[in-house]
């Protein structure tokens, strides 16, 4: 297929430049969305410490989708009160 080692140096090189210009434009991208997600997460913090009902929604939120799925997770509910001890 290679008819000499400069033919194939060469289609290394065009192959790294490749995967340099596909780093150099997916990284920023996912930059971007690691940002963005800290960002939501952020919020979604704030209301949660504004607002103590938003924290038993979360929660029984999460339980219903572990019920949803077919596994065997076993789940210990814990009164939110009592996250609030922990807090402190």
């Amino acid at each position: 297929m290679y008819t000499d080692r400069g033919h194939l140096a060469r289609h290394i090189e065009i192959g790294s430049n490749e995967e340099i210009l596909y780093q150099s434009e997916t990284i920023p991208s996912q930059v971007t969305s690691e940002q963005k997600a800290s960002r939501q997460l952020k919020e979604a913090a704030d209301v949660i410490a504004e607002s103590p009902i938003a924290l038993q929604l979360r929660y029984l939120q999460t339980l219903t989708q572990i019920s949803a799925e077919k596994n065997s997770t076993i789940v210990f509910p814990i009164p939110v009160e009592l996250l609030s001890l922990v807090k402190r």
